[in-house]
């Protein structure tokens, strides 16, 4: 599983790790927002999140020129960092809408959504060691948490529809909620398909 494409190249490596460590404070922030109530947040995610689109566009063009089996690898990754990032700014924009309206989530809602920020910042500094070292049994690892998170985000979404016909949740609340389940889903997904990329790659 191990992506010698970025091995052969400690400049690669540290990319890697900058695109990981970019995202890993942009869902901090977020975080913060989400907790917070602040605006102030939004702002620096998206500013953060250009920042990345511009870095990650700039990777994409020097890896094409390689033109070998491990750049085109390295492309993969990147579409799917691309896409976290995409839906990571789905979360920021969510929050801000989340703020500006004063929606207010139940406790449950917001623990829920706590163990998938966190999930999400677990599985991101994972992800990271396993296209630098090939660890296949952290591969496994992260391939399980992804379904196990994706079952937690089901219960999560089936007891929060409990919820709204008892009453406990408004629509508008209701309809944030799901959206952050759906984007937090997105960025697991993402993180998957990562590893699969360097499991197929290994196969080859």
């Amino acid at each position: 599983m191990e992506l010698q494409y970025i091995d052969k190249d400690v400049n690669l490596s540290q990319k890697v790790k900058m695109i990981n460590e970019m995202i890993k404070d942009s869902l901090l922030i977020i975080y913060n927002g989400f907790s917070t109530g602040q605006m102030r947040f939004h702002k620096q995610t998206e500013q953060k999140a250009k920042e990345i689109r511009v870095i990650l566009e700039q990777y994409q063009t020097s890896a094409d020129s390689f033109g070998n089996e491990d750049s085109s690898l390295f492309v993969a990754l990147l579409n799917h960092y691309q896409k976290i990032v995409f839906s990571m700014s789905r979360l920021s924009f969510l929050t801000m809408n989340k703020n500006m309206e004063g929606v207010l989530f139940t406790e449950k809602a917001v623990m829920e959504l706590d163990v998938l920020f966190e999930g999400v910042k677990k599985l991101i500094t994972n992800l990271y060691d396993v296209i630098i070292t090939g660890n296949e049994v952290l591969g496994d690892y992260i391939f399980n948490e992804r379904e196990r998170y994706g079952q937690l985000s089901g219960k999560f979404a089936q007891e929060h529809e409990g919820r709204l016909i008892e009453g406990i949740c408004q629509a508008y609340s209701s309809t944030l909620y799901l959206s952050f389940l759906d984007s937090f889903e997105d960025i697991f997904g993402h993180i998957q398909a990562i590893v699969q990329e360097l499991k197929i790659e290994k196969k080859n």
